[in-house]
């Protein structure tokens, strides 16, 4: 994908905000420049630049400064942090708690159009009169990859699972294409669940926890100073609810179910009798293998 820079130099007033999507790329491929002159309107054939009428806010501004991170509700109740430039707090990109990714608001790129889409997603959200008709694959919602990236990284497991124990036992490698459809078809079973098992443990049991500065929320105002104080209130990492995750998860009930699982999956698989997949449950131990 094409490498995208940002700087933080468009006025609110230029970044088309009405109307304009997130373009989802990947953190590793957004680079924040420094402060520079206001850029024309993102449309094919604009000019680069345009003098300025008025100094800019951004004049003798750091490129190092402190973003404005601000934590709001969003629909799916995990919240949405919203980063911007601490001078006009112009919306620069959103993070929805996707690891690597930003979601960053096309109006601010300088050549959005040289961004071109790989698919369209939360389409439900765009208004009537909007009509996208490049062709490119289009979601209501936001596509899952939970369960087949589970599925590749298992199949990738199993095919150098089989490499050590070929090498070890010091014979010919054998591929074993049936054992890999058995981990494959593990895995496609139990992701979705184990996923949102996830999902349902860090809602009720956040690692993260927000700070509040005992200011009511009516009396901060909605100033510059107000908003850059309510995003330094960053969230603090909650040991209380990390262990309690670990213990439930690791050591309890997600490991105890997710034992029994395996075995009753696998044993199917196999061909092997019920009364063989539970003395395979009876034989395990809640102190070792449970644990794992």
């Amino acid at each position: 994908m094409q490498r995208n820079e940002m700087a933080s130099s468009n006025p609110p007033r230029e970044t088309g905000s009405a109307f304009s999507p997130n373009i989802i790329i990947e953190a590793s491929n957004v680079t924040r420049l420094p402060p520079a002159a206001p850029a024309a309107p993102a449309y094919p054939g604009a000019p680069e630049v345009f003098p300025a009428a008025a100094p800019s806010l951004h004049d003798g501004q750091d490129d190092g400064s402190e973003l404005v991170e601000t934590l709001i509700p969003s629909e799916s109740g995990d919240g949405q942090t919203i980063v911007r430039c601490p001078k006009c707090l112009t919306v620069m990109w959103g993070e929805y708690g996707v690891p690597l990714v930003k979601y960053i608001k096309g109006g601010t790129l300088d050549r959005a159009w040289l961004v071109e889409p790989d698919a369209h997603i939360f389409v439900r959200s765009k208004r009537p009169f909007v009509e996208i008709g490049d062709g490119k694959p289009q979601f209501e919602r936001y596509y899952e990859r939970t369960t087949s990236q589970a599925a590749a990284l298992s199949g990738a497991s199993n095919i150098a699972a089989q490499i050590i124990e070929t090498y070890q036992a010091q014979r010919p490698f054998s591929f074993d294409l049936l054992q890999l459809a058995r981990f494959m078809i593990l895995t496609v079973i139990t992701a979705p669940p184990n996923y949102h098992w996830q999902l349902f443990l860090e809602k009720n049991l956040p690692a993260y926890v927000g700070v509040d500065d005992g200011r009511d929320l009516e009396k901060r105002g909605i100033g510059q100073d107000s908003l850059a104080d309510e995003a330094r209130s960053k969230p603090k990492l909650s040991l209380r609810n990390t262990l309690t995750k670990w213990v439930v998860d690791c050591l309890t009930l997600g490991a105890i179910v997710n034992v029994v699982a395996f075995f009753i999956l696998m044993g199917l698989l196999k061909g092997q009798s019920l009364e063989i997949i539970g003395q395979n449950i009876r034989t395990v131990s809640p102190a070792g293998d449970l644990g794992w």
